[in-house]
């Protein structure tokens, strides 16, 4: 992914994240984790990119 970013929910357990991680260092694609204490989100990570989705539902279960 040219010019993406990964944004993961640090209110989650390392090893749901880790695979994310692992993928986003292999893939190169910059990543940071988030943890805001103040928010509760069923949101567990966020890709950015140069590009928008014309995609209406972008949420995976």
């Amino acid at each position: 992914m040219k010019d993406g970013h990964l944004f993961l929910n640090g209110s989650l357990s390392y090893s749901y994240l880790s695979p994310y991680i692992q993928a986003a260092n292999q893939h190169k694609v910059p990543f940071t984790i988030v943890q805001n204490l103040e928010a509760d989100t069923d949101i567990g990570l966020v890709l950015t990119g140069s590009e928008g989705s014309l995609e209406r539902d972008i949420f995976l279960d």
